[in-house]
C-alpha cells in the first residue's frame, strides 16, 4: 500500500470512532428493513429480488449484505458497521486527496488541511443524518467517489485501464443505488473528450486533437500530446460499466416486469400514494429546489462557504482553474439530477453534495498560488471554518458517550428485542411491516412483505392483475394470500394507518394477543386443523 493509502487509512481511522458512535446511537429507520430483508432472504433462502419478492432498489446491496449475514447473525449491527466503514472511507479518501494535492505547500499545512477536510465532511448535517444506517447511501456514495478518482487518474495518465476501472466501479455504484445512473453521461464525456476543452485541426487525413496540460501548454507526449481521435478510453469505460452490470441484467432478464416496476414505476406510484395521504409537499421541482436551499445548503453553510470562497479568491487573483475543477462543474448538474429525481425530497438524497463540496475546497485551494497572501488567508480560513463547523453541528454527535455503553446501542437493543420475540414464537413465519425484528431473531418472514410497508402501501394504486404478477399483496387480496401462506404470528404496532387491514384480519380469525412490548402488539394465530 502506497503513501496515499496509508494517509487514507489514518484519516479514516480518525473519523471512525465518531462515525461509529453516531451510527450506534441512531434510531431504527423504516428504510432499513427492506435492505436488511433482501440480504437475509438471499443468504438464508436463496430468494432473488424481483423474481421472488418485490424489491424497489437496484440489487447489489442485497448481495453485499448476504455475504455479511452469512458471517454474522447480528444483522443490524453488521449492516450499520459496513455503512460506517464506507462513510469513514469517503472522508479518508478525500482527506488523502487533499494531502497529495497540497503537500507542495508544506507537509504540515497539507496534513492540517486534510484533517480540516475530514472535519468539514463529518460535521455536515447531511452527512450526520445520512451516514451509518443500514441502507444504500454510504456504499453507493463511496463507489461514486472512488469511480471519480479513477476517472481522474485515467485522464491524468492517459491509460485506458483506469477508464475501465472507473467504468466497473461506476457500474457497481449504479447497482447499489440507481440515482447515480446520470453520472454515466459526464463520465462518458470525459472518457471521450478529456477535460482540456480540446481544439481540433486537420492533419494527415485525420482530425487531430490538441490536448493541453494543466497549465494550458501543448505537450509532445503523455497528456499534452497531439494524437488522432481515438475512442479507446471511451470503449474501455463502456466495457467496464457493461461488465459490472451483467448480474443486474441477469435479474432483469429473469423477470423484466418486476425489475422495471421496482426501479422505474414504483417511484411514480409512490407519488400517487403520497398525494393521497397528503404527504411531504416536496414533490414539484420548484419546492425541491426550495427544500435544497432551506434544509441542505443553508443548514450546512460552513461547508458551502468553505467550498465557494477558495474559488472566488482564485478567480479574483486571476489563478488558472485546475482541470479537476472543470470535472466538478461537469458533475454538479448530474448529481443534482439524481438527488432531485425521487419524490418527495429528503435530506439524505443530497448526501453526494458533501464530497462534491469537499472536492471543491481541495481543488479551489490547489488553484491558489503557493505562498501568497491569498493562499495563507484562505487556507487559514478553511481550518477555522472546519473548527466552527464542528462546534455548530456538535449536537449531531450528542450520543458519543453511548459508545462506552454497548447496551444502549440501537443494534444491540433491536437484537435483544428480536430474541424476546422468538421466546413467544419459537418457529414459523411472522407477518409484519417491520421484518427486521423476526429476521434478527432467526425467524422467517412472508417474502411479499420483505420491504416492510412499501409494497403494501402502494398496492391499492396498482392494477390488481399486475400486483398479483409482482407478488404484491393488497388489502383486497390479503385474505386469499394468507389462506395460502398462513403465518404463525402477526406483529403490529409499526404504522397504525397502514396496519388497519391486518388488525381487522386478526380480529376475524381468532388470533390471541400475547404480552410483548407496549409500543408493539404480537398476535398468535390459531393452529391450522390437522388434515383428515
Amino acid at each position: 500500500m502506497g503513501r496515499r493509502g496509508w494517509i487514507c487509512l489514518a484519516l479514516a481511522g480518525v473519523a471512525l470512532p465518531f462515525l461509529f458512535a453516531l451510527s450506534m446511537g441512531k434510531s431504527l429507520n423504516h428504510d432499513e428493513h427492506q435492505h436488511v430483508s433482501a440480504g437475509v432472504l438471499l443468504a438464508r433462502e436463496g430468494l432473488l429480488p424481483y423474481r421472488d419478492y418485490p424489491h424497489f432498489h437496484t440489487p447489489y446491496l442485497a448481495g453485499i449484505y448476504a455475504v455479511l449475514f452469512a458471517l454474522s447473525d447480528h444483522l443490524l449491527f453488521a449492516a450499520r458497521m459496513f455503512s460506517t466503514l464506507c462513510a469513514a472511507a469517503i472522508l479518508g479518501l478525500l482527506g488523502s486527496v487533499a494531502y497529495e494535492e497540497l503537500k507542495d505547500r508544506g507537509r504540515g499545512m497539507a496534513g492540517l488541511l486534510a484533517l480540516a477536510i475530514v472535519a468539514l465532511g463529518g460535521s455536515a448535517s447531511v452527512f450526520i443524518q445520512a451516514s451509518g444506517r443500514a441502507w444504500n447511501h454510504d456504499p453507493g456514495l463511496l463507489l461514486a467517489v472512488l469511480a471519480t478518482l479513477l476517472l481522474g487518474m485515467g485522464w491524468r495518465r492517459g491509460h485506458a485501464g483506469w477508464f475501465a476501472a472507473a467504468g466497473v466501479v461506476l457500474g457497481l455504484c449504479i447497482g447499489v443505488r440507481l440515482t447515480y445512473a446520470p453520472l454515466l453521461a459526464p463520465f462518458g464525456l470525459v472518457a471521450l473528450f478529456g477535460l482540456g476543452f480540446p481544439r481540433w485541426r486537420w492533419a494527415n487525413g485525420f482530425y487531430r486533437r490538441e490536448r493541453r496540460d494543466a497549465e494550458g501548454r501543448r505537450g509532445r507526449r503523455g497528456v499534452g500530446a497531439t494524437r488522432p481521435l481515438r475512442c479507446a478510453p471511451a470503449a474501455a469505460f463502456t466495457g467496464g460499466v457493461v461488465l459490472s452490470l451483467v448480474p443486474m441484467g441477469a435479474l432483469w432478464a429473469l423477470d423484466p416486469e418486476a425489475f422495471l416496476f421496482g426501479n422505474w414505476e414504483f417511484p411514480q406510484v409512490n407519488v400517487d400514494f403520497r398525494q393521497a395521504i397528503g404527504g411531504p409537499n416536496t414533490m414539484t421541482l420548484g419546492r425541491k429546489f426550495r427544500f435544497l436551499w432551506k434544509d441542505v445548503l443553508r443548514v450546512d453553510l460552513p461547508l458551502l462557504l468553505a467550498a465557494l470562497i477558495p474559488w472566488i479568491v482564485a478567480w479574483r487573483a486571476g489563478a488558472r482553474l485546475r482541470p479537476e475543477g472543470k470535472l466538478l462543474l461537469l458533475l454538479l448538474p448530474f448529481i443534482l439530477f439524481g438527488a432531485l429525481a425521487p419524490s418527495p425530497a429528503y435530506r439524505q438524497y443530497f448526501y453526494p453534495l458533501v464530497p462534491l463540496g469537499l472536492a471543491a475546497v481541495i481543488y479551489g485551494l490547489a488553484s491558489l498560488p503557493a505562498g501568497g497572501r491569498a493562499w495563507r488567508l484562505t487556507a487559514g480560513g478553511t481550518v477555522a471554518g472546519a473548527v466552527f463547523a464542528m462546534f455548530w453541528h456538535r449536537a449531531g454527535y450528542e450520543n458519543l458517550p453511548q459508545m462506552l455503553s454497548p447496551g444502549e446501542w440501537t443494534p444491540v437493543k433491536v437484537h435483544a428485542r428480536s430474541h424476546a420475540l422468538r421466546q413467544q414464537v419459537p418457529s414459523g413465519t411472522i407477518l409484519t411491516l417491520a421484518p427486521l425484528y423476526p429476521l434478527e431473531a432467526g425467524l422467517k418472514i412472508d417474502p411479499a412483505f420483505a420491504n416492510g410497508p412499501f409494497a403494501w402501501r402502494v398496492s391499492p394504486f396498482v392494477d390488481p392483475a399486475k400486483a398479483a404478477r409482482l407478488s404484491m399483496v393488497s388489502p383486497l387480496s390479503l385474505e386469499r394470500h394468507l389462506a395460502d401462506h398462513p403465518p404463525a404470528a402477526i406483529l403490529l404496532g409499526v404504522n397504525d394507518r397502514l396496519e388497519k387491514p391486518l388488525v381487522d384480519y386478526v380480529a376475524q380469525h381468532g388470533a390471541v394477543a400475547v404480552p410483548f412490548r407496549k409500543d408493539q402488539r404480537l398476535w398468535i394465530m390459531p393452529a391450522a386443523p390437522a388434515p383428515q
